[in-house]
């Protein structure tokens, strides 16, 4: 059995689906999915989420808790919520993830559009330049709350709304027109069906996902299938329901059990408030650290700042850092795997560093690759030498 292709691989954070708390994650995007993993170096992923026929929502300033937020809605209505450490990375995922989701929508496209188009010598430009258009934050498609068998969606339009909007722009000039246009949206995957009357449209089944059926009516519901975050749109969706904050549903292998931070040092208020103060970022990212005094691995969020002489880590995207290692004075070098063998297990052998503080303790740290453990370890350096 061959290996399926990992195009993009990092730490993200997922909420969770049963106690509803947020996880550290090592994220996995493959042609077809995106697998999620408790450890980078599980071999089975703890769930899978399919991106053929998801929506994908970014940015989603409905769930104002956290930032660099992503919503994922499958396509049997699940929905998963996953935050980035940063806005570049955020960018990164949501542009990743959006690619993989077209490519899905536009590979079962078939001719039939194609030819329904020269039949009707229908001049039209590139989808591409349609999406652009109609997500255009101020002369795009109205975005607005519907109603549908009881329940609110929000930041949708209804199928009869779009092919007003195709013709107020003179995109096409007859609704038969503009409804050959939508269905070609929905092939591509650009936009996807929201409430029972355009799912039921759509007919999907288990081995045949039908993109040509949609519905030039008051009743039919769609959405883009991803607002990147350069659309200045004020966008919320409730997916398929009340727009509460969304339940994670996913397929788990094992038990999301609790984390113990127990031997993280606490950070002191006046290390906290100095770190708070200081606004310059100079890195910050996941990076594995190794426990102390059970020695496990775990992944924290670190953040480096200029004007600070603390290299803070927390758990996950949580607000307060959950431990912290003092820079004046400390030592910073490349780990060779083969010298102290004690430290590592098999696994865990490539792109390793330590920080060893003025008073003796060292941390051991990993790194996801060569590159990304020099950036830091130079920036690490230029705040100790700065400080010294």
């Amino acid at each position: 059995m061959m290996d399926v292709p990992r195009l993009k691989e990092g730490f993200l954070v997922k909420k969770g689906h049963v106690r509803h708390n947020w996880r550290t994650r090592w994220f996995a995007l493959t042609p077809n999915s995106l697998e999620y993993y408790k450890q980078k170096t599980d071999k089975l992923p703890a769930g899978t989420i399919q991106l053929d026929g998801c929506a994908l929502i970014s940015p989603t300033p409905d769930y104002s808790k956290r930032t660099h937020v992503m919503r994922l809605i499958a396509l049997d209505g699940k929905e998963f919520m996953i935050e980035a450490p940063d806005a570049g990375t955020h960018k990164e995922w949501v542009d990743s993830i959006s690619e993989i989701i077209t490519k899905l929508g536009s590979r079962k496209s078939t001719e039939t559009f194609s030819s329904q188009v020269k039949k009707q010598n229908l001049d039209l430009p590139a989808n591409s330049e349609i999406l652009e258009a109609m997500q255009d934050p101020e002369a795009g498609v109205p975005l607005s709350d519907h109603k549908s068998r009881l329940k609110t969606y929000k930041h949708c339009f209804a199928g009869c709304e779009l092919i007003e909007w195709f013709l107020s722009w003179s995109f096409v000039s007859t609704r038969e027109s503009g409804v050959y246009l939508a269905n070609s949206l929905l092939k591509e995957g650009l936009i996807q069906p929201v409430g029972g009357i355009s799912k039921e449209s759509f007919r999907r089944n288990a081995h045949l996902i039908k993109r040509d059926s949609f519905m030039d009516h008051v009743g039919a519901l769609y959405r883009f299938s991803a607002l990147k975050p350069s659309v200045r749109v004020e966008c919320h969706f409730g997916g398929s329901g009340s727009g509460q904050d969304t339940k994670d549903a996913t397929v788990s292998l094992g038990n999301e059990e609790e984390e113990s931070d127990e031997e993280d040092e606490p950070v002191p208020h006046c290390v906290r408030d100095k770190h708070k103060e200081s606004k310059e970022i100079v890195c910050q990212g996941f990076l594995m650290k190794k426990g102390h005094k059970r020695r496990n691995w775990k992944a924290r969020k670190f953040v480096l700042k200029k004007d600070s002489e603390e290299l803070l880590y927390y758990k996950g995207s949580k607000p307060d850092p959950v431990g912290y290692i003092r820079l004046r004075g400390a030592e910073v070098q490349i780990v060779n795997p083969f010298e102290g063998d004690e430290h590592f297990s098999k696994s865990r052998v490539d792109h390793l560093f330590h920080v060893r503080t003025e008073s003796g303790i060292i941390y051991l740290l990993q790194a996801s690759s060569d590159v990304e453990r020099d950036n830091w370890i130079k920036n690490i350096v230029s705040v100790v030498t700065r400080v010294q």
